[in-house]
């Protein structure tokens, strides 16, 4: 589970869930967005009527996946979309198809995902299609010992409606209980419009993992770096059993 508070009032929250069954592992999740309440203008009330809205989109899945091989893994999520914008609504439904390959290069290993996969929604009396993207991620271990690990990691993000992302990151590990994090994501610009355009930029953190009764009790924290626009902390929770 987690909660993010993004600049200009918009807040963004998820938890999931996955348990082993049926040979492989199945997983549901619940992702929320929405705003904080906005003041309603109009031509003759530029500056506000009074009245107030907000806005939330909400989606909620069921996975299941599973590993075809001993370094080959592929899993579906089907999800159901809801978007409301006060006495508006909108549902569809989309699907989620991701691959996972345990290389036989030392520690590489290759992840791939097309999101969003499915019919166009409705809103009002206009239809539009669901934005997709296609992910793409490796990872690798540059220093592992019994009690340090170093990885190194890269994804890169192909939305069918906006420019490329390109992300790199880094995370140092003592012991598998305290881990420090750092990275840093940009835009499909130029090189030299980056600073420009870029308005994400470093992100540095850490956690903990800790055993309770059998369990892992997990804490994440990370800042990221929004440029002119105000910084994003990001804080989750989990339990691993």
């Amino acid at each position: 589970a987690g909660y993010l508070k993004y600049p200009a009032g918009i807040n963004y929250s998820y938890a999931a869930a996955a348990y082993p069954a049926f040979g492989g592992v199945i997983g549901s999740a619940f992702y929320n967005l929405g705003t904080d309440k906005m003041p309603v203008r109009n031509p003759s009330h530029p500056e506000g009527t009074g009245q107030t809205f907000s806005a939330n989109d909400m989606a909620c899945g069921m996975t299941y996946s599973r590993m075809l091989t001993d370094r080959f893994s592929v899993g579906i999520t089907a999800k159901f979309i809801g978007e409301f914008y006060e006495d508006e609504t909108a549902y569809g439904w989309a699907v989620d198809i991701g691959t996972f390959y345990q290389t036989q290069f030392k520690s590489l290993r290759l992840g791939m995902m097309l999101s969003n996969f499915g019919p166009d929604m409705k809103f009002i009396e206009q239809s539009y299609p669901i934005p997709m993207a296609f992910q793409f991620g490796m990872a690798a271990e540059v220093l592992q010992d019994a009690n340090n690990r170093l990885t190194l990691s890269l994804l890169g993000l192909h939305p069918n409606d906006n420019l490329e992302k390109f992300g790199f990151g880094v995370e140092y590990a003592f012991r598998e209980y305290a881990f420090l994090r750092a990275g840093y994501r940009l835009t499909g610009y130029s090189f030299k419009d980056i600073d420009k355009y870029n308005s994400e930029g470093f992100s540095f953190g850490g956690g903990i993992s800790v055993p309770v009764a059998m369990k892992k009790v997990c804490l994440d924290y990370a800042y990221t770096d929004f440029g002119s626009l105000t910084s994003l902390h990001r804080v989750s929770f989990g339990f691993k059993f």
